[in-house]
């Protein structure tokens, strides 16, 4: 039978293989919705003070912060492959809210 030398050892490669496999490179739905809302926000007002305030009310009811929200944005935009799956799924979100009864085909 094999003896284990170093369990501190072990236990480290666990917990870094555990780690590994938990990481997904998943978009938060709720960065999609809140991303788009804020687009159509900045197309209907403009960038004015009535804009601002449309686009602070949107990320309170979303429950996200700006400072938040940037830092999603930017892990995002940081990870090609995440940013083309990100701007799919705006890209849909805007296609449903166009005409909900297309579905668009995922690329």
């Amino acid at each position: 039978m094999m003896k284990i030398r170093n369990p501190w050892l072990w236990l480290v490669a666990i917990i870094f293989v555990i780690a590994a496999c938990e990481r997904t490179d998943a978009v938060d739905p709720r960065i999609v919705e809140l991303y788009v809302d804020l687009r159509i926000a900045s197309e209907e007002f403009g960038n004015n003070n009535e804009a601002r305030i449309a686009r602070q009310n949107l990320m309170r009811q979303a429950g996200i912060g700006q400072e938040q929200f940037a830092a999603e944005i930017q892990e995002i935009r940081a990870n090609p492959e995440l940013w083309m799956k990100f701007q799919n799924e705006v890209v849909a979100r805007l296609d449903s809210l166009r005409n909900p009864d297309v579905k668009r085909k995922k690329l």
